[in-house]
Order: C-alpha cells, then sequence, then structure tokens
C-alpha cells in the first residue's frame, strides 16, 4: 500500500507546485532587464559571429586597434549560439527572451525540486529571495549556461552519498561519464566551469574529513580528477587552464561588477541582504541536521567568499545556499523516523494556491518598485550614433569608452576597429592611457595624435558613476583640430579635420 502512495504523494506535491511555478516565471519575468548599449548580450553575439564567418576560435584579442594580447574565449560555444540568436533581429529578440525565461526558470525551479515540500512557505520564501537577490545579473549571456550547469552539478553531487555504488562499470556509466560530458560542455560554454572544479574539490575534502577511509571518497577524488581532465576538450586544451589566471587584474578591478560586494557603495544593499538571508537559512538548515555534511559548510563558504570577491557572483552564492537549504530543510527527526518517507498533514488547497503565487507577485512587485525607484533611464543603444557612422563612411580607428564597447563592436565590425572592449580582453597598459585621454591632458592627445585615431565616439553621461562629461568631450569641442558632427540623444562624434572627412567638419562648421 506504502509503493502505491508515495508516487501519489509526489504526484500532487508536484501539482500543487504548478502555481508556485507559474508565479516564478512572472518574477522572473518582470526582474528581467532591457538590452542597453553595455549589454554583454551584443560582445559576445559579435565574437559569435566571427567564429561562425571564420569556421575558427580566436586566440587572440578582436576588434581592438590597442591591444593584440593572448585570449582564451571560452565562452566560444555559447557565444555561437548567441550569435545565431541575434542575426535573425526583432524575430531573436523575442526568441532570446523566452530562452532567458526558460533558462531563469530552469535554474530556480531545479534546486526546489529537490525538496520533498517545493509548494511550501519556506521553499517558495526562500526562491523568492533568491529570485530578488541575483536579478541584476539577469540577461541572456553565456553565465546563464554556467548557472544551469551548476544547478545540475549540486543534486547529482549530493545524491551520490544517498545512492553509492560498489559496482565499478555501474559507477562508470552513471557516475564518471555523467560527470564527463556534463563539464566538458561547460567548458565550452562559459569560464565558469571553474566554480564546479572548486565545489567537487570541497566534496572531496568535506567528504575526506569527515569519511577519510570510505569506499565513497576515494569515488569523489576519481569524479573530481574526471571532471578536471573534461576541462580539458576545448579548442585550447589544457591551456584552457590558462582563462582562470588574471593576467589583467587591474581592468577587472575598473570594472563595476567585478568589485568586491561591500566595497563603497555597497553593491544593492536589499539584493545583498537577501543573498546572506538565504545563506544563513541554508547554514541554519545544515547546523540543525544531526546528519549534515562538512562539505555543505564549504559550499556555503564558498558561495560567500565568491560574493565578496565580485558583486557579480550574487546569482551563483545564492544558488548554492538555495540548493543547501532544500538538501536539509524538510529534517524533522520528531516527525519521522530516518529513512521513512516525509508524511504530513494535508495543506488547506486555498493556502497552497495562494501561498507561492503572493509570495512571488509581492517579489516581483518589490523588483518593479525597487528598479524604478533607484535606477537610472537605461543607456539606451547607440542606434543614431551607428547610423551616422556607417552613413558617412567614417572607418578606421574609433577612440571609444567602456559603456558603449558592446554595442559598437556589434555594430561596426567590418567598418571599424576599437580602443577598448566589453570583453575585457585588453592589458592592464590600456587603463593609465584611457585616464590619459579622458582627462584631455598633453599625453592623452598626443597618444590620439600618435595612433592615427581620426573618430572619438563618446557616449551619454551615466549618471550612476560621474555628475558631468569627462574633459575630452569639453576639450574636442573646442581643439582646432577636431570638430562635433554628430551630437544626437545617444551620445557625441567627433571627427579630425582631415581631408576625407571634410564634408562632415565643413558641414557641422557652417
Amino acid at each position: 500500500m506504502d509503493d502505491i502512495a508515495y508516487p501519489r504523494t509526489i504526484s500532487r506535491a508536484a501539482l500543487r507546485a504548478i502555481p508556485g511555478l507559474l508565479a516564478l516565471i512572472l518574477a522572473i519575468a518582470s526582474a528581467i532587464r532591457p538590452l542597453t548599449a553595455d549589454s554583454d548580450f551584443y560582445a559576445h553575439a559579435a565574437v559569435g559571429r566571427w567564429i561562425v564567418e571564420h569556421h575558427a576560435i580566436p586566440g587572440r584579442t578582436l576588434f581592438l586597434w590597442s591591444a593584440d594580447s593572448p585570449w582564451i574565449a571560452h565562452s566560444w560555444l555559447s557565444e555561437a549560439l548567441i550569435y545565431g540568436i541575434a542575426r535573425l533581429g526583432d524575430a531573436g529578440a523575442a526568441a532570446g527572451l523566452i530562452l532567458e525565461i526558460l533558462l531563469l526558470t530552469a535554474v530556480f525551479a531545479i534546486p526546489a525540486s529537490s525538496s520533498r515540500r517545493p509548494h511550501s512557505f519556506l521553499a517558495v520564501a526562500a526562491t523568492a529571495l533568491a529570485v530578488f537577490a541575483g536579478a541584476s545579473r539577469f540577461q541572456l549571456r553565456p553565465e546563464l549556461f554556467s548557472n544551469l550547469a551548476l544547478v545540475i552539478l549540486l543534486p547529482m553531487a549530493i545524491s551520490w552519498r544517498r545512492s553509492p555504488l560498489t559496482n565499478t562499470k555501474s559507477f562508470l556509466r552513471r557516475r564518471a561519464l555523467p560527470v564527463s560530458l556534463l563539464f566538458i560542455l561547460w567548458a565550452n560554454l562559459h569560464g565558469g566551469v571553474a566554480v564546479g572544479l572548486a565545489l567537487l574539490g570541497l566534496l572531496l575534502i568535506g567528504e575526506a574529513l569527515q569519511s577519510p577511509r570510505s569506499w565513497e571518497t576515494r569515488r569523489i577524488a576519481v569524479l573530481f580528477a574526471v571532471a578536471a581532465a573534461s576541462v580539458c576538450v576545448n579548442p585550447y586544451g589544457a591551456l584552457y587552464y590558462r582563462a582562470f589566471i588574471p593576467t589583467n587584474p587591474g581592468v577587472f578591478a575598473s570594472i563595476e561588477e567585478w568589485r568586491p560586494a561591500l566595497a563603497l557603495p555597497i553593491f544593492h544593499p536589499p539584493m545583498l541582504l537577501s543573498a546572506l538571508l538565504v545563506t544563513a537559512l541554508a547554514f541554519t538548515a545544515w547546523v540543525r541536521n544531526p546528519d549534515r555534511r562538512w562539505s555543505r559548510l564549504l559550499w556555503l563558504l564558498l558561495g560567500v567568499a565568491s560574493l565578496l570577491i565580485a558583486r557579480r557572483n550574487i546569482l551563483t552564492s545564492s544558488l548554492i545556499s538555495l540548493t543547501v537549504l532544500f538538501e536539509y530543510f524538510d529534517f524533522a527527526p520528531r516527525l519521522r523516523k530516518a529513512n521513512a518517507p516525509t508524511v504530513g498533514r494535508a495543506a488547506s488547497p486555498v493556502l497552497t494556491l495562494l501561498t507561492p503565487v503572493l509570495a512571488a507577485a509581492l517579489v516581483a512587485l518589490a523588483i518593479r518598485s525597487l528598479t524604478a525607484l533607484t535606477a537610472p533611464a537605461p543607456d539606451t543603444a547607440p542606434v543614431g550614433q551607428i547610423a551616422y557612422l556607417k552613413r558617412s563612411a567614417v572607418t578606421g580607428r574609433i577612440f571609444n569608452d567602456y559603456n558603449n564597447a558592446s554595442y559598437l563592436e556589434w555594430e561596426l565590425y567590418g567598418h571599424n576597429t576599437l580602443f577598448i572592449d566589453g570583453l575585457n580582453a585588453y592589458p592592464d597598459e590600456l587603463l593609465p592611457i584611457a585616464a590619459h585621454v579622458f582627462a584631455a591632458d598633453e599625453t592623452g592627445l598626443a597618444y590620439l595624435d600618435q595612433q592615427g585615431v581620426c573618430c572619438v565616439v563618446g557616449r551619454r553621461r551615466d549618471p550612476r558613476y560621474e555628475s558631468h562629461y569627462p574633459n575630452l568631450y569639453h576639450a574636442l569641442t573646442h581643439d582646432p583640430r577636431w570638430a562635433l558632427v554628430y551630437a544626437g540623444p545617444d551620445g557625441p562624434i567627433w571627427v579630425r579635420r582631415i581631408p576625407a572627412y571634410a564634408t562632415l567638419w565643413s558641414r557641422a562648421l557652417r
């Protein structure tokens, strides 16, 4: 009788989780940000286009006239996919939005599905907090594929101890092969595979400390070796691991999303507090469970450390915490015996339906309200600038800044090369040069002359980080060697007063 009742219990739980899943989709859709000039989507689409057109994987910096450095394009597979979406135009925008919602829904639904009570208030509330915390990372980029691989790996690793295998053939087929395939795909989708390796390494350390002589610990060591070897199945081979070594730390330190979460100004305090609250809930659940594994604590510490190192890791940290929470929060020693299925009192159907809907709807409203109150107007794509450059046949080297680099490299490929790009694939030496140029001092203006730069593309002032335009914009407008030829709402354009652009600057001077 129990064998029949238990599957029915699972089916009923799945049905009760449907309203929560629908509300989750609503909350995610409301939090997705529109594509802007600095969206990574365009930069990755540009790389994907290069890969498709050249039938090769890049090994050096692309699109720049200022640098020619070795570069590991660790996201080449997802970039080719993003290009396939971007090339569809308006239809691609709709397809990309649908894919983004599906990926994000899977990213949050998979951890919740590992719980025996995915419809409970705690499960819904924790998922809602994680959605709110990670909303700043909601954008179609290779990182999303990495997050999906992460939530596939974690339940997989948790299941190893629950159902150990002693037969070698079964171990290879049901453990080693899935791990190998996952890490091969993950390594070619995004460099976040390093997080996967770190989680397996911490799993091995935790199990070695807790069960040093167990057969399962030895199997985990084998799986870690399999994962590490599988990462090498990529166009770069073992050289892929060079992508994990920061060769331009100054560049990353200068970019907002790579700054520590607690660096001033503190990163979105409500979102940061939500992420830390999910971690606190996971830690509490871990402490209350006498069957706790030390590896889970190490996972939580890794998530917190990654967030403190770089605020862009807030979604990764929240997903790790969410998974650990759902592994342990069902524990209730006074209500059930060990290894017995959880059979609780039937909840009110109305409460079961309304709780997840209400919780997720409140999160969606909070996200929209917070965005409307605190976020500036989006830095829309510089469509006017692009149209002017193409219409006026302005070719060659362009000096640009980071904010509009992604869209420029997507739209101006084949027409122009840029000073800086949106993928951080340039050396630290460019940072002081950029500072001199934007300050419009003698060294900076001389650099533009020496490098033969005949066009400077500005952008809208970003009220999040600055109160006025760079000095360069004022200096070029009043420099007799330059002419302001475009002053649209998306930013200004200057060209050097040379015969090749005489028509442009003479018209602008009238």
